[in-house]
């Protein structure tokens, strides 16, 4: 299994993680791609550059992923949005629900 990476900035530390640690943050509101693309934050975390593709169709292969555009890293409080990479977010799990 792969293992991704975000790079902490501003004294955050470093986030190492597999689709596995992806938690689904379950929402009822339907966004567009616009809308998603503005939440993405590089401000405190930056991915590494290693391609999400292949486990992106993995995540989303498994009924209680789909619909979902939200993940929480496991044992963290981070929001991503799974794509080609996996992109982090200004948002926190409350601001979703």
């Amino acid at each position: 299994m792969k293992t991704y990476k975000l790079i902490g900035k501003r004294n955050k530390r470093n986030i190492s993680f597999t689709v596995e640690d992806l938690i689904p943050v379950k929402h009822t509101k339907q966004y567009k791609y616009e809308e998603l693309i503005r939440l993405i934050d590089y401000s405190y975390y930056m991915h590494d550059g290693e391609s999400f593709k292949e486990d992106y169709i993995t995540l989303y292969q498994k009924e209680e992923n789909r619909n979902t555009d939200f993940f929480k890293i496991k044992e963290t409080d981070v929001i991503v949005i799974p794509g080609n990479y996996i992109f982090p977010t200004i948002l926190k799990e409350r601001d979703i629900h």
